[in-house]
């Protein structure tokens, strides 16, 4: 079938939440074949805890958020879950075409930019905006805390950031 060439996964929903088809790459990614997934309930398969936020999500008016799942291995992916919605000719929605996209990849890059743009490569310590923007948010917090902070120049320490890097 060609939908089970596509990247990512491809569910079509009817409205009594019931699974009517699924392709290869959505039954790898709950770890069950396709033939046991069809007909049953978004529950059954995916768990009451996604049911439910899928739920909450849809009636926030959600069509496309992002949710962790851990695997049966232990790992956790970061799946992209989009709704949309197939209407009768009467503008009755009958069923959802849901396209589900592994996006661990991609969300571990821009952790690891972000975290490059806040941090020194040599120490692993804040730079001055990832501290800028650190500082920023503790002014922000609650007023009532007391806070403090000390500045320290040293002398001579130029010689050392020369020597050992930035």
């Amino acid at each position: 079938m060609v939908i089970d060439q596509v990247p990512f996964g491809v569910v079509y929903l009817q409205v009594d939440e019931r699974f009517r088809m699924v392709n290869q790459r959505f039954a790898d990614m709950v770890g069950m074949a396709k033939d046991d997934i069809v007909g049953r309930s978004m529950s059954e398969v995916l768990g009451q805890e996604a049911y439910e936020d899928t739920l909450r999500r849809h009636a926030a008016g959600e069509t496309t958020f992002e949710r962790a799942v851990t695997g049966s291995d232990g790992s956790t992916r970061i799946l992209r879950v989009q709704y949309l919605p197939e209407q009768d000719p009467s503008g009755e929605v009958v069923g959802y075409l849901v396209t589900v996209e592994d996006v661990t990849a991609s969300r571990q890059l821009q952790d690891e930019l972000h975290h490059q743009a806040r941090h020194d490569p040599l120490t692993g310590l804040l730079n001055r905006r990832g501290f800028e923007q650190a500082l920023a948010r503790l002014l922000l917090r609650d007023h009532a805390t007391r806070s403090a902070l000390c500045v320290m120049d040293l002398d001579g320490f130029k010689a050392i950031n020369d020597h050992g890097g930035h």
